[in-house]
C-alpha cells in the first residue's frame, strides 16, 4: 500500500457533501445526484462500520494522529467554523443563484482571480520563504529508537526534486489557467481534491521524511494532479496566439520531461535487495521444516526484521527476535526452548556472524553455519534527493539449539 489513504479522505469526504449542498443551494439537482447521495451515504456509512468493528487500531492511528497535528485540542471552534462556512456556503449559493448572468461570470471571474493570487502566493511563500523561516528540527522516532529531521518546511522543495523545479513552475502555471479558464463541475471537483491533498502534505507530511515514505505520500494524488496541471499548462501555452507558442510549449515539455529523466536515471535502474528471494532461499535449507527462529538483533530495527520477515511469512518459520535478552532470566529462556523441543519443534539462534551470540551462556549451540548476502539499496536519505546507490551485507550465522530435555 503506497500510503495511508484514510488520512485524504478526510478531504473527499468534506469535498463531496460542500458539492452536493452548493448544488442543492444553486436549485442545480438531478436524478442523478439523488443516486449518488445515496451511494455515497452507503459507503460512507459501510467505510464507518469497518472502521469502528474491524479496524480500530488503525483507523485510531490514523485518523487520530492527523486531527491531532491538523486540529490540536481546539477542533471545537473549528467545528463551530465549520457549520458557520457550511451556512454561508448555502447561503451566498442561494444568493448567486439569483443574480443575472452577467453579474454571475463577473463575480466567477473575481473569485478565480483570488484564488489564483493565494496560489501564487502560497506557491511562492513554501518554494522560497518557507525553507529558510522554518528550519529543520528533530523529533523522536519511536519506530526506530531514534531521532529523524522534520523538514515540513523543506517539502514542496522536495516535491521538486521528483518533478524538477520547472515542473513545479509548470504545474502551477496549469492550475491557475484550469482555475481561470474552466468552468465544468467536474475539472472543479477535481482542482478541489488535487490542490486540498496538496495543500495538507505540503504544510505537514505526516510521516517519517525518509524517501521511500514521502513518496508514499506524495504519489497517489500531489504528485499525478500536479502533472495534469502541467500538462494543461504546456496545453494552454501551445494555443497560445503569439508566433512561436506551440515551439515553446514543446521545448518546455522537452526540458521538463528531460529533467525527470536525468533525475531519476539512478532510481529507474535501482532494484532494492536484488537476490534477496535466492539468498534467503540458500539460508532457508539451513534450517528444518517448521524450525523456530531466534534472530539474536538489540537494534529497535534492524537485520533481524530484514531476514525475519521473509522467514516467517514466505517459509513459514515462526520467529522471535531477541531486542533484549538480558530482561529473561536464563531459566525462563530454557524453560520455553525446552517447551518447543518438546512439541517437535527445532530451535535455532542467528546472530551477525561477527558478534557474540548473547545467549551463548544459556543455551547449548551447535558449530555455526554462514551466511553471507551482498546487495545494494537506494541510498537512505533525509537531506536530499536519493541519488547514491549504497552496498549492503548481511553475515549471519545459524546455530542449532542442543536438546533440553
Amino acid at each position: 500500500m503506497l500510503k495511508k489513504i484514510g488520512r485524504i479522505l478526510i478531504l473527499v469526504m468534506a469535498v463531496f457533501p460542500l458539492l452536493l449542498i452548493g448544488l442543492a443551494a444553486l436549485r442545480r439537482w438531478s436524478p442523478g445526484l439523488t443516486v449518488f447521495t445515496i451511494i455515497f451515504a452507503v459507503l460512507g456509512l459501510q467505510s464507518v462500520v469497518h472502521a469502528v468493528l474491524f479496524a480500530w487500531p488503525y483507523t485510531y492511528n490514523a485518523y487520530q494522529g492527523a486531527f491531532n497535528v491538523l486540529l490540536g485540542r481546539r477542533w471545537p471552534i473549528w467545528l463551530a467554523a465549520g457549520l458557520v462556512g457550511i451556512g454561508i456556503l448555502f447561503v451566498g449559493a442561494r444568493w448567486i443563484n439569483r443574480l443575472d448572468e452577467r453579474r454571475r461570470n463577473q463575480l466567477e471571474q473575481w473569485l478565480s482571480r483570488v484564488l489564483i493570487a493565494i496560489v501564487i502566493g502560497g506557491a511562492a511563500y513554501a518554494y522560497f520563504l518557507r525553507p529558510v523561516l522554518e528550519p529543520t528540527t528533530t523529533a523522536n522516532y519511536w519506530y526506530a529508537g531514534d531521532q529523524i529531521p522534520i523538514t515540513n518546511g523543506e517539502n514542496l522543495v522536495r516535491i521538486g526534486w521528483y518533478i524538477t523545479p520547472l515542473g513545479l513552475l509548470l504545474s502551477v502555471w496549469g492550475l491557475c489557467a484550469l482555475i481561470w479558464r474552466e468552468r465544468s463541475l467536474a475539472v472543479r471537483v477535481f482542482v478541489a481534491i488535487g490542490l486540498l491533498s496538496t495543500v495538507v502534505y505540503v504544510y505537514n507530511i505526516l510521516n517519517n521524511p525518509h524517501h521511500i515514505y514521502a513518496m508514499r505520500r506524495y504519489v497517489p494524488v500531489v504528485i499525478p494532479a500536479l502533472m495534469i496541471w502541467g500538462a494543461y499548462g504546456l496545453a494552454a501555452l501551445s494555443r497560445a496566439r503569439w508566433r512561436g507558442a506551440h515551439w515553446a510549449a514543446l521545448l518546455l515539455a522537452l526540458a521538463w520531461l528531460g529533467g525527470m529523466i536525468w533525475q531519476s536515471r539512478v532510481i529507474w535502474r535501482q532494484v532494492d535487495d536484488a537476490g534477496a528471494v535466492s539468498a534467503l532461499t540458500d539460508l532457508n535449507r539451513q534450517l528444518e521444516p517448521g524450525a523456530i527462529v531466534l534472530l539474536d538483533d538489540q537494534s529497535p530495527v534492524g537485520w533481524g526484521d530484514v531476514v525475519g520477515t521473509p522467514l516467517r511469512f514466505i517459509y513459514g518459520h515462526p520467529v522471535f527476535v531477541l531486542r533484549n535478552p538480558q530482561a529473561v532470566t536464563p531459566e525462563a529462556l530454557r524453560a520455553v526452548v525446552r517447551g518447543w523441543q518438546q512439541q517437535g519443534y527445532p530451535v535455532y539462534v542467528m546472530s551477525q556472524a561477527d558478534q557474540a551470540v548473547s545467549v551463548a551462556d544459556r543455551l547449548p549451540l551447535s558449530e555455526a553455519q554462514q551466511f553471507v548476502f551482498e546487495t545494494s539499496v537506494l541510498q537512505p536519505t533525509y537531506t536530499d534527493y536519493p541519488n547514491q546507490v549504497t552496498p549492503v551485507r548481511y553475515a549471519i550465522k545459524t546455530q542449532a539449539v542442543g536438546s533440553l530435555h
